[in-house]
């Protein structure tokens, strides 16, 4: 076998897993959006509204809307570990 042909080979093993791998990446990426729909109390709202607010996000990305930093920082804070009381000892 040439060279060449089992340079292929091998790359083409290689891209195999990558494709896997991203796959997989993107599985567990689409389980964290949806986790964060429940968290945010909104797995109820009508797919017609969720798809004008992903669209809107779109064109915000899009036009490097200020609204962008908005929302990031809002999310920042929704995200944000709450602090717990801590009891006097």
């Amino acid at each position: 076998m040439s060279d060449n042909l089992q340079r292929l080979q091998a790359l083409d093993k290689q891209e195999k897993e990558l494709l896997e791998k991203k796959q997989a990446l993107f599985n567990q990426r689409k389980s964290e959006i949806a986790e964060l729909a429940e968290r945010c109390n909104i797995m109820l709202v009508p797919d017609e509204i969720l798809a004008g607010l992903f669209l809107e996000l779109k064109q915000a990305l899009e036009d490097k809307s200020e609204k962008l930093q908005e929302w990031e920082a809002l999310g920042a804070r929704f995200l944000k570990p709450k602090k717990r009381n801590k009891k006097p000892e």
